[in-house]
């Protein structure tokens, strides 16, 4: 999952850097007092507005870049991800008019990522250290937080598909497919078959319902937890295939990856070639790369010192602290529920990111199409 997200995140700093003039900079289409007045949240923060200078934002985009190749090879994984989460956190803030729900998730996958031991195995920590640990099967609140991330981006948005083009007339993805601006080749070509475009829709809505709940069954979890996922990983590939939505389905892939149970990601690494489990890329990275070694102990023995049984029950609770305050924030998306967030608290939230609102083509999908023509007339300077 690691290094299929990095993948990702290198991609994600590279197309948005190809925008960094208009979308990042005072001279493009939102400058930061458009930004203060419609777009700020108590809590917010954004590295992009520390200098309105092109220079500055070129800079950071490539500290971005540079810490998610780390981030990748597992070089420092925990504090490459914390400088990567803090600048994914700030783009997200500078240019919100660009983001969409595959952003959303990468953002708080990686707030996840800051607790979990994304390191343990493929990666050049682990070489450094020689400490690759055996096992793949990991419990703890970041965990069950990550799991419920997961769960959250399909549950809730099939909660959210009320209209009756998602549950009962079936009519969801033609009218997705008639999108001229988002539809791909091969949608276009499923246009011809209505009756299909119907079965597609009812699989897309009952795969939202169902797979979250499969990942979390709690008897025969590793069979059902694998069907879920392939199940996901099937409609990511089928939306992906038909329509442009992004970097989404990738960080779908990606995420839903990181959910195998132990026994399916045995079962496929005994079936990769012996050539490719060498690590030889890795092995690469860890001999030009330093390993600071002194530091890396340094490190240990301060963690070490801190590290406690008082320390870990103080992080648990604010790790299910904030898990609590995930399901609440959800389920206040649903209309009718009352739920919300107030206070202190929606400003953690904010300063956090873990603002999320899962509704992808919900209640219904739109049917507004084309493009904006603005007609303006030129005049003479006096």
């Amino acid at each position: 999952m690691r290094i299929t997200l990095g993948l990702v995140l290198i991609i994600d700093w590279l197309i948005r850097l190809n925008s960094l003039t208009v979308h990042y900079t005072n001279e493009g289409v939102i400058p930061t007092s458009l930004l203060f007045d419609y777009q700020w949240k108590p809590g917010f923060y954004s590295l992009f507005l520390v200098s309105d200078s092109i220079a500055w934002c070129y800079f950071l985009f490539g500290v971005a870049i540079l810490f998610s190749f780390f981030f990748t090879i597992g070089y420092f994984t925990r504090f490459s991800t914390l400088i990567v989460w803090i600048l994914l956190c700030s783009v997200h803030v500078r240019q919100p008019f660009v983001l969409q729900g595959g952003d959303e998730l990468l953002r708080i996958t990686l707030f996840w990522c800051l607790f979990l031991p994304v390191a343990k195995k493929y990666s050049v920590d682990a070489i450094h250290s020689n400490k690759e640990e055996q096992g793949s099967a990991v419990f703890s609140a970041a965990g069950f937080g990550f799991m419920l991330l997961v769960f959250s981006v399909y549950f809730f948005s099939a909660l959210l598909k009320t209209s009756a083009e998602w549950q009962s007339d079936g009519t969801a993805i033609y009218y997705a497919l008639s999108l001229d601006q988002m539809v791909l080749p091969i949608g276009k070509w499923l246009l011809q078959f209505p009756a299909l475009c119907k079965i597609l829709t009812h699989f897309v809505f009952w795969t939202e319902l169902i797979a979250p709940l499969l990942l979390v069954k709690p008897f025969m979890n590793p069979l059902f937890r694998t069907v879920g996922i392939l199940l996901i990983v099937l409609m990511h590939i089928g939306i992906g295939s038909t329509l442009f939505v992004g970097l989404f389905f990738l960080v779908g892939i990606s995420t839903a990856i990181g959910l195998l149970p132990s026994q399916a990601v045995n079962r496929i690494i005994s079936r990769i070639p012996s050539f490719i489990k060498r690590n030889s890329g890795l092995l690469f990275f860890a001999r030009i790369l330093p390993s600071f070694n002194s530091m890396r102990n340094l490190m240990e023995k301060v963690l070490h010192s801190i590290r406690n049984f008082y320390t870990e029950t103080i992080l648990t609770f604010a790790l299910v602290f904030v898990i609590c305050v995930c399901i609440i924030w959800n389920l206040g998306n649903i209309k009718g529920t009352g739920l919300t967030i107030t206070g202190p608290f929606k400003r953690m939230v904010y300063f956090l990111r873990i603002d999320q609102n899962w509704g992808m083509f919900s209640p219904g999908v739109f049917k507004d199409d084309g493009w904006f023509i603005l007609e303006g007339s030129a005049k003479d300077k006096k």
